[in-house]
């Protein structure tokens, strides 16, 4: 009888367990404020830099534009897209520059152009 329970309790932890989302935390992007003396992104307080993903949506709840955030600055992947869902543009930043491949997609998600930048400025 006491197996019997332990049984049913993991049987009923593991299938609770799998059935919880991973829920994707970001903030939107336009709750974001800019110091400009301090020179970073913040939520609430100007001296906390936000660090996380912040998306900008569509007035039709498509998201238009991911992007990663560290210590208050754009620095990691950026995504745009238009209206629709489809991807126009995506590349890195490093530290608020462009930095490394960016592409270019017309509205069909094809790709139109690439661009490597370094530290803000297109290689040559």
């Amino acid at each position: 009888m006491r197996n019997s329970f332990f049984l049913l309790l993991s049987i009923s932890l593991t299938l609770g367990a799998c059935s919880e989302e991973k829920k994707e935390e970001y903030v939107d992007c336009e709750r974001l404020n800019l110091d400009v003396a301090y020179n970073h992104l913040y939520e609430t307080d100007r001296t906390v830099p936000y660090n996380g993903v912040c998306k900008v949506f569509y007035p039709n709840g498509n998201v238009k534009q991911v992007r990663e955030i560290v210590d208050g600055k754009n620095h990691g992947k950026f995504e745009l897209y238009n209206e629709g869902g489809v991807l126009v543009e995506e590349g890195t930043f490093y530290e608020n520059l462009h930095h490394g491949v960016f592409k270019y997609y017309n509205d069909e998600g094809e790709l139109i152009e690439q661009v490597e930048y370094a530290l803000g400025r297109p290689k040559q």
